[in-house]
């Protein structure tokens, strides 16, 4: 398996991957949350060569998962309101904002690699630290939470969306 940065090519088959694993995120409505529709691949090939990260993981020629962040101070490139939301305190760190395998290759260290990816990303354009958010409720997603615990990610803080959903945001500093 290859990890590799993104190009504009690959946006179609992230964009399956984001469709195949109905990614749920935080919405604005009562129910909390959502199927996250995520961008066009459109709007992914233009994140793409904006100012987002893209990694992708690429296994006998297919892209098998992918993950995506972007620096804070940059944030209002996305529409991730729980990254304006650590942006406050925290504007010069990377924010990893999204990783998703495919549910046929997870349990293969394909997610730690592409994280490992993103932190090498982070600390080679000079950020000291990193900060992702991972569902706590309704639904506490434990592979993510294993996985950034693993790595070295550490409980930052809870952030409760407006709709009432909890996320763990965990950070990560890249200076020890």
């Amino acid at each position: 398996m290859l990890i590799r940065n993104a190009n504009p090519r690959h946006a179609r088959e992230i964009r399956e991957l984001i469709t195949e694993n109905n990614v749920l995120r935080s919405s604005g409505a009562a129910t909390g949350l959502v199927e996250y529709t995520g961008p066009s691949v459109e709007q992914i090939a233009q994140q793409i060569l904006g100012p987002y990260a893209y990694l992708v993981a690429i296994s006998e020629s297919a892209v098998v998962g992918f993950a995506c962040g972007l620096h804070l101070a940059v944030c209002e490139a996305s529409g991730d309101t729980i990254a304006h939301a650590i942006a406050v305190t925290h504007p010069n760190a990377f924010y990893a904002e999204l990783l998703v395998v495919s549910s046929a290759r997870r349990g293969e260290g394909v997610g730690a690699k592409l994280l490992d990816g993103l932190l090498d990303i982070a600390t080679f354009t000079g950020r000291e630290e990193v900060l992702t958010a991972v569902s706590l409720q309704p639904i506490e997603n434990r592979p993510s939470l294993a996985l950034v615990t693993s790595l070295g990610f550490r409980p930052e803080k809870e952030h409760t969306t407006s709709n009432g959903l909890v996320f763990g945001i965990f950070r990560k500093s890249l200076t020890t």
